[in-house]
């Protein structure tokens, strides 16, 4: 196990007399070392954080042993991204891509700025008018061009729980418009309740600084117009620029006007994955004979890297040699999945 140790957390809040349910991520420590492990730039970073995020408020919800995996093939630059948390925190994931524009000239790039705010939302269609009948007017959502252009106009997605043992416990695949993110955990979060999501990911010295994500359930019996004030909140950017900046309870409680939120155990986490010698030894068992012959005779380690976390193994000659003994199984038990 390739296991980090974080200050990243994910926790769950409430607010009784607002009949609201809060989901809260901060994944920034575990985006920085996933990224310099990747050599991912800042934007690729970024996006990576994005759906780390996404995927540690959805960890809120599986049992300790289950793993959750989220994947998505998009027209952008990024070609997709791939993302796994399973119930006790551990989080790990790469892009599709490896190859990514250069960034842009720095003097016209404002990094202080925080990034536009990405709100799609998701609301059942009795509420989507107002009490006299009239639809609902919603303000455009403002968009983060770099993370768009990463991940194109739309995408296909997989979302996946999964058991101890790798059994499929739920499974659901959608098409997204756009591509981002956003798009897909707003729907896997929303219940059929309305629902709002929103993720931040800042880049400080070229490297992720703040990524975190927030999303708000409105539970059956609370106020229509408390709901429509707290979607403001969103909408207007009040969320995005204190998830940016300073997302403590005391400020979160401000900002949505809401002092009675309280929140539940805070869950810890951390860049966590399962490859390991043994796992990737297994894995090679599936070349052919005449490729495992020459790899041993040749001497020299082969080299590794889990397209997950990043890490490069090298795997020495003679852990090969078992492969060649007859009478054992072509493939091995094991494998990279968690």
């Amino acid at each position: 196990m390739v296991l980090a140790r974080s200050n990243d957390s994910a926790i769950e809040a409430f607010s009784p007399g607002a009949r609201i349910r809060f989901l809260y991520a901060d994944v920034s420590e575990t985006t920085r070392r996933l990224a310099r492990s990747h050599g991912y730039p800042a934007d690729a970073s970024r996006l990576l954080g994005m759906a780390l995020a996404g995927s540690a408020l959805v960890g809120l919800e599986i049992d300790p042993r289950d793993l959750f995996v989220a994947s998505a093939d998009c027209e952008g630059s990024a070609g997709g991204w791939h993302v796994e948390c399973d119930g006790i925190g551990h989080l790990r994931g790469c892009l599709h891509s490896s190859s990514f524009p250069p960034p842009p000239d720095p003097v016209d790039n404002d990094t202080s700025a925080p990034p536009p705010a990405l709100q799609p939302s998701i609301v059942p269609e009795n509420d989507a008018r107002t009490a006299d009948g009239k639809k609902r007017k919603r303000p455009t959502p403002r968009r983060d061009p770099e993370i768009d252009a990463l991940c194109g106009a739309s995408a296909t997605a997989k979302a996946t729980w999964m058991g101890p043992d790798g059994d499929i416990r739920s499974q659901v695949s959608l098409g997204m418009k756009p591509g981002t993110p956003d798009a897909l955990f707003v729907h896997l979060l929303s219940m059929g309740l309305p629902s709002r999501l929103q993720l931040v990911a800042t880049v400080y010295d070229g490297e992720p600084d703040r990524v975190r994500a927030l999303a708000m359930q409105a539970l059956p019996g609370g106020s229509r117009d408390e709901l429509i004030r707290l979607e403001s909140r969103f909408d207007d950017g009040t969320v995005a620029d204190a998830l940016s900046f300073d997302a403590t309870l005391p400020v979160m409680r401000e900002i949505l006007g809401l002092e009675d939120i309280f929140t539940g155990p805070t869950q810890t986490l951390a860049m966590g994955c399962s490859c390991s010698e043994e796992k990737i030894v297994a894995s090679y068992a599936s070349r052919p004979r005449a490729w495992l012959e020459a790899a041993v005779r040749s001497g020299r380690p082969e080299t590794f890297r889990c397209h997950l976390c990043g890490k490069v193994w090298e795997i020495p000659p003679e852990r090969l040699v078992p492969l060649l003994q007859p009478n054992l199984p072509k493939r091995p038990g094991g494998g990279l999945r968690s």
